[in-house]
């Protein structure tokens, strides 16, 4: 009489070959999950990165370079410690003021204009910011470098870095000859 029933071995290979299956599909999510986190942590530190570059710049460029002044780091550079301002009104009514908060243990890029608004910008990776002054060909410019590091610090960092240049001011004789009589 045949009976039709499976071996103890053939049982003990087919648990063997299920557990390796299971455990190299689980790696594979496990590894899928975590690029994604890394995807999204880039995608809101690029965004929150370029935010507040494009709100530096909408301010420095609606002023001049003798209406920006940095307080407490040094004459050129800012990095967190006190405040960096921008005036950017002749009338010097307008301004922004920019600062670094820590709520909750998180630094926080804060602008305050001259209406009273406060913004607070990059609260979530915000990891070091630093506004200095510079000159190339001639030109002042303000370059900002926004370093973004997620809160448990398992990714490499995000640097953002942008050159931000001011209306600049220039006699009309550079660029206009007078016309002489013969």
């Amino acid at each position: 009489m045949k009976k039709s029933a499976f071996t103890l071995i053939e049982i003990l290979v087919c648990i063997a070959i299920c557990t390796m299956v299971g455990t190299i599909g689980i790696t594979f999510m496990s590894r899928g999950a975590s690029n994604v986190a890394r995807g999204s942590f880039n995608t809101i530190a690029a965004n929150q990165a370029a935010y507040i570059i494009f709100t530096i710049r909408n301010d420095i460029s609606r002023s001049n370079t003798d209406n920006i002044t940095f307080n407490a780091d040094s004459d050129n550079s800012w990095s967190g410690d006190g405040e960096f301002k921008i005036v950017y009104t002749s009338d010097k009514t307008q301004k922004a003021t920019y600062s670094i908060g820590s709520p909750n243990n998180l630094n926080t890029f804060v602008r305050l204009d001259s209406n009273g608004r406060k913004q607070s910008l990059g609260a979530e990776y915000i990891s070091d910011l630093k506004i200095s002054q510079v000159t190339e060909n001639n030109l002042v410019g303000y370059k900002i470098e926004i370093k973004m590091l997620e809160s448990d610090k398992s990714n490499f960092p995000v640097i953002w870095n942008s050159t931000v240049y001011p209306p600049q001011s220039s006699p009309a004789g550079n660029f206009w000859k007078g016309v002489t009589q013969p």
